[in-house]
């Protein structure tokens, strides 16, 4: 600190002198000498006394420590009093005016000057110096109570308790609104939906704090909300109305119900709803946003109703001969009557229509009928009976077949009756139709059933069939050649097929690119150079079978160099010309490869 010197001059007599002296007084020169202790003065003429002083001056330092905030303050030192004069300390945030100073303490955190002064002594004149300190931010922490918090969708806001060893200010933010909001400044939590979200404190160094981690998480998982459902089933008996099942929700309010007929599949608006007899699963699902989906199963249960069915007869006398007749059926229900004869010797029944044909005499024959559980009705008793008294006599018949190989030749039965002489003998294609006088007799391969009858007044008719079992001949296909060379170029063509069978032929190409074959007819067209394989594929016939059913040969197509260059004259003028395009004098005399009305002519 730079010292400054001080003059007192004790000018007693001055202060006494008279009004002469003041006016006539001369000026009092000071010159400081080399020496920094030693003065010349220049006094006036005139009788004076004077007294010279002076006091050194003072090279202060103040030194002091910082400290961390919360800790105890520091008092800071001074060196170079020598005076031992009185000190004050004064602060000021750095970089403030001087006239900020003041002697309170800092307490909060930053950078701050001290200034101390040193009061004037008799040796010494006042001095002040000034350092520079800091007063470090206190390490601080946050922290949440609770990592994790379970939740269900609709329950109230809340918080959790966020420790903040600090003084920074705290931002909450939520990763998922679609499920929870916060406060940015409360923390206060609203479930929004279910699902996950994560809440972040985020925390800025504060006044007297700063923060080693400056964020803290907590998980919020929302489950979704219950919903009251209840199913009601459906239990009756066939009446001709439609029933369903019912779905209540008690609550939440504003849920969607669907249905379906299939489990997990609910594309329906409305329950189905069902008349016929049955037993019916109705699938539905409730669902609403943020509530669990309820899926479940309701049954519709309609029992058939009690059906009834009688015949008008129990009993029925005819005599062989008698036109075919009915006995009326009584049938209360929906269910399909089957009727059927236990001795259709003696009498036969339509099983649709219940139409009785007596077939033979004398005999007896019961007549059932039989009713299937209808759509809607059920039958405590299935069955309806009425017995047929028929007269009649036995008939003796044998019925011989056919088994061989397909030779052209047509085939048939043979039936013999044995006895009685005089009967009827009929044929048909069909059971229980006889329409033909002789047997019908079969060429092709295959296997007929022909049925006959055997009928003669006061006989019991009898009715049977044999069978016709034609089996196809052994056929085969081959082609003539089994490898075609062509130019590209040439026309259409057909290799010869050979087929001994009568089976359906198609005819295929395994490179297009090379040539083509109509599927029908067999008939080549060649497409461009390289080989392809053509295969004809024949099918099974109506009589012949085939032990191998392909046949193929190679086609190997070759590029016809120059002869598209080749530009002729009339045929008229000259058939034949060389490659080049110039006409001969008449025909080749060599071998080689000529052009002739347009096309390659290889002459060897």
């Amino acid at each position: 600190m730079k010292t400054t010197k001080r003059f007192i001059l004790t000018l007693a007599a001055i202060l006494g002198m008279t009004g002469a002296w003041a006016q006539d007084a001369e000026e009092v020169t000071v010159t400081k000498t080399a020496n920094n202790n030693e003065w010349t003065l220049t006094m006036p003429t005139s009788d004076v006394e004077l007294q010279v002083e002076y006091k050194a001056d003072l090279t202060l330092t103040v030194n002091i420590e910082g400290w961390t905030f919360g800790a105890t303050a520091n008092t800071p030192t001074v060196s170079g009093n020598e005076g031992s004069g009185a000190v004050t300390f004064e602060y000021k945030k750095k970089g403030d005016a001087d006239d900020s100073y003041s002697t309170d303490v800092p307490a909060d955190a930053g950078e701050y000057t001290v200034r101390a002064t040193v009061a004037e002594t008799d040796d010494y004149v006042d001095g002040t110096a000034t350092a520079d300190f800091t007063i470090a931010k206190a390490a601080a922490t946050i922290s949440y109570e609770t990592a994790s918090v379970s939740k269900t969708y609709g329950d109230a806001d809340f918080t959790n308790d966020l420790t903040n060893t600090g003084n920074g200010t705290v931002t909450y933010t939520s990763n998922n609104e679609s499920v929870a909001t916060v406060n940015s400044e409360t923390g206060l939590i609203h479930i929004v939906g279910s699902g996950e979200a994560t809440i972040t404190a985020t925390v800025a160094d504060g006044t007297n704090y700063t923060y080693a981690t400056k964020t803290a998480q907590y998980a919020i998982g929302v489950n979704t909300a219950a919903m009251s459902v209840t199913a009601t089933n459906y239990t009756g008996t066939y009446d001709g109305d439609s029933h369903t099942i019912t779905v209540t929700v008690t609550e939440p309010e504003g849920t969607t119900v669907k249905y379906g007929t299939v489990e997990g599949t609910y594309d329906l608006d409305e329950a189905p709803a069902y008349t016929d007899a049955g037993i019916y699963n109705t699938y539905y699902q409730v669902t609403k946003a943020n509530y669990t989906t309820v899926q479940g199963s309701a049954i519709v249960t309609i029992a058939k109703a009690a059906g009834v069915i009688s015949f008008a007869e129990s009993s029925v006398s005819k005599t062989y001969g008698d036109a075919d007749f009915t006995n009326t059926l009584t049938n209360t229900g929906d269910g399909t009557v089957t009727y059927t004869s236990n001795n259709e010797s003696v009498a036969t029944v339509n099983s649709e229509t219940g139409l009785v044909t007596i077939t033979g005499a004398p005999g007896e024959a019961t007549i059932t009928a039989t009713v299937t559980d209808g759509t809607n009705y059920a039958y405590v008793t299935a069955t309806a009976t009425f017995s047929v008294g028929v007269n009649s006599a036995a008939i003796t018949v044998s019925a011989e077949g056919f088994t061989g190989t397909y030779d052209s030749k047509s085939h048939t039965i043979t039936v013999t009756v044995t006895e009685p002489e005089g009967t009827t003998v009929k044929y048909g294609t069909t059971a229980g139709e006889y329409t033909l006088d002789e047997a019908p007799a079969y060429t092709d391969a295959g296997e007929y059933t022909i049925y006959y009858q055997v009928t003669k007044a006061n006989y019991t008719t009898v009715e049977n069939s044999a069978v016709v079992s034609i089996q196809k001949a052994a056929a085969s296909i081959s082609y003539e050649t089994t490898a075609v060379s062509k130019t590209a170029g040439d026309e259409a063509f057909v290799n010869a097929l050979t087929m001994t069978g009568d089976g359906t032929v198609t005819y295929s190409s395994d490179n297009v690119n090379v040539a083509t074959v109509n599927s029908e007819t067999g008939e080549v067209t060649i497409k461009g150079t390289g080989n392809a394989t053509i295969k004809a594929t024949v099918a099974d016939g109506t009589n012949y079978t085939y032990t191998t059913k392909t046949a193929q040969y190679t086609l190997t197509v070759e590029a016809a160099t120059g002869i598209s260059d080749v530009k002729t004259d009339a045929a008229e003028k000259a058939k034949w010309y060389d490659l080049s395009g110039r006409p001969l004098n008449g025909k080749p005399t060599k071998a080689g490869v000529y052009v002739k009305n347009g096309k390659k002519v290889v002459i060897k």
